[in-house]
């Protein structure tokens, strides 16, 4: 086995895994963040094919094809990545009436999000469409970008910490978190 080998053993659905940084933190917020570095990857991927010209033919063709692999991948990474993380951080946050609430708002706040998500993948079903409505394929995409990295950020300022906390505290799932540790 090669050390390329070695380090795709390692994988999932999110790249390969840092098992160094796992190790030390095996259950924490740091995995929601790999998550979202991993959906963003895909993310700057479209942005660069947009950037390089989206076209009907020629090397904008290549450009809506790569686009086109990347908004479904995207996609099904942030799926996987909101039904994990709307499953482990409400378990462990919901004891907390503040946190609570916060975590309901955080899931009502998504779910549009990821329904423009789809909603661009019926309306650009495939690359051939997308090389021919370019410009309004970029700005529908950059539009939904933008909220999801809001999203994202406002996750990573708000719960991340109260979520690792909890775990390093050792509550149990729906103990109140008001203290500090």
């Amino acid at each position: 086995m090669t050390a390329t080998d070695k380090s795709n053993s390692n994988s999932d659905a999110f790249g390969s895994v840092a098992m160094e940084s796992y190790a030390l933190n095996p259950v924490g917020a740091h995995i929601f963040r790999a998550q979202h570095e991993a959906v963003l990857r895909q993310a700057n991927r479209i942005s660069v094919c947009i950037a390089q010209g989206i076209g009907p033919s020629g090397p904008g063709r290549d450009q809506a094809v790569s686009a086109c692999i990347a908004m479904t991948t995207m996609i099904s990474l942030l799926s996987i990545h909101q039904s994990l993380e709307e499953s482990l951080v409400r378990r462990m946050l919901s004891g907390d009436p503040r946190l609570r609430t916060q975590i309901d708002q955080y899931e009502r706040e998504i779910a549009p999000v990821i329904s423009e998500f789809h909603a661009l993948t019926r309306k650009f079903t495939s690359p051939s469409v997308i090389a021919e409505k370019g410009p309004e394929f970029a700005q529908a995409f950059s539009s939904v970008l933008s909220m999801l990295q809001e999203r994202f950020k406002s996750e990573e300022r708000d719960l991340f910490g109260a979520y690792d906390r909890a775990l390093r505290i050792g509550l149990p799932s729906g103990a109140i978190l008001d203290q500090e540790s």
